[in-house]
């Protein structure tokens, strides 16, 4: 059986970027953003339609960010700082120019694949975009994955990511230009081939603003906020359930940030909660357990996987456990207990010492060793019957 925790992003500490304006989360929902100058990106290509999107480029544990601003080119920043208080340096190396772009309206990188490396989703006329990164290590470089495109008939295609369903897969949500209309996609087809599909049955909110999902009130839901103009501005709590969203709307979650008449658009991130560490932004984290021998008599292999895909990089590395458990509920074996990479594992359980019964198998993955409860933790249990 396959059990699946997927969220967009965690609410610890969720900070939100308008542009290259920095707020941080006060964590009171009534007043929800403090303003924080000092950690802004020094982005002055552009005037105006501006987004950042952030990714561990170069894998040392803390952000970096792409910036687009309506020219041709995506300005990199490299944070040189630290995961808790950054502080950005222009990275002409990393700067993209996609082949075909007159203007890049919107870039934002997403893990669509879940295999813990990031691709980069861009905004043109008709169609978001995406590319892959075939570089390694430091080096970036960018190359076209047109089968993952979504055509979409408008332009300024601005876009953000998240499970609107918990399926397991990213779904995506697309502000409309000339329609007046942000509109849902479903990907009803698998992370490694997504097939988008208009989800008109999800409701969408009126015309707004560009738009970014995130769990702003801490209930596992994705909310919405839209920033663009002053009088398009407005956020959405999501009062529907975590597979069938339904917005209304919470206009004390905006920032009040008047420059977003300029064209400053929203980025959820998290920089100001330490404690949140490696879990800013859980794209996926997924286990499986088989047996197989069961019923068994005298010996027979356990298997199980874990995966996730996080930023920062140090996605991939789990602390799991895996332990036997007679009918009461009483620990009888540890079989497996530590830190273990991304992948599948086998051990063999002997029937020596163990009476004739039903026994329990349940393996917990914690996505990073460093936060061993919350959220970020999903278990798998199944049932084994020893016959002597």
């Amino acid at each position: 059986m396959l059990s699946t925790f997927l969220l967009q992003i965690l609410i610890s500490g969720l900070d939100l970027f308008v542009g290259c304006h920095c707020w941080i989360n006060t964590g009171d929902t009534s007043n929800l953003w403090s303003r924080k100058q000092v950690w802004d990106i020094p982005y002055t290509s552009s005037p105006q339609y501006i987004h950042a999107s952030f990714c561990n480029l170069d894998s040392d544990s803390d952000y970096d960010a792409y910036v687009t601003g309506d020219i041709n080119t995506i300005i990199a920043f490299e944070n040189i700082g630290s995961d808790t208080v950054p502080a950005w340096q222009k990275k002409p190396e990393w700067d993209f120019s996609p082949p075909g772009f007159t203007k890049v309206f919107w870039a934002e990188f997403v893990d669509i694949d879940a295999d813990g490396k990031y691709e980069l989703s861009i905004a043109k006329i008709d169609t978001i975009k995406f590319f892959k990164n075939i570089g390694t290590g430091d080096t970036i470089k960018w190359e076209r994955h047109p089968a993952w495109d979504l055509p979409i008939p408008d332009e300024n295609l601005a876009h953000t990511y998240g499970d609107l369903d918990n399926d397991g897969d990213l779904d995506v949500m697309v502000r409309r230009w000339w329609a007046c209309e942000i509109e849902a996609f479903e990907n009803i087809g698998t992370k490694n081939n997504p097939v988008w599909q208009k989800k008109t049955a999800w409701g969408r909110p009126p015309y707004q603003s560009q738009c970014a999902l995130g769990d702003l009130d801490g209930n596992k839901t994705l909310d919405l906020i839209c920033h663009g103009g002053a009088s398009w501005d407005s956020a959405y709590e999501n009062t529907g359930t975590i597979t069938n969203p339904v917005w209304t709307k919470r206009m004390n979650w905006l920032t009040g940030d008047t420059s977003a008449t300029n064209g400053l658009y929203p980025e959820f991130i998290n920089i100001s909660s330490p404690s949140a560490g490696i879990q800013e932004k859980i794209i996926s984290h997924t286990t499986a357990l088989s047996i197989s021998k069961n019923p068994f008599s005298k010996s027979t292999v356990i298997t199980y996987f874990n995966s996730s895909s996080v930023i920062p990089a140090k996605a991939g590395i789990h602390f799991v456990s895996l332990n036997l458990y007679d009918l009461t509920g009483r620990l009888i074996k540890t079989l497996a207990n530590g830190e273990k990479p991304a992948g599948s594992y086998s051990t063999t359980l002997s029937a020596n010492e163990l009476k004739t019964g039903i026994y329990f198998v349940k393996l917990t993955s914690v996505c990073h060793p460093e936060r061993s409860e919350g959220s970020n933790t999903i278990s798998t249990t199944k049932k084994l019957v020893l016959m002597k």
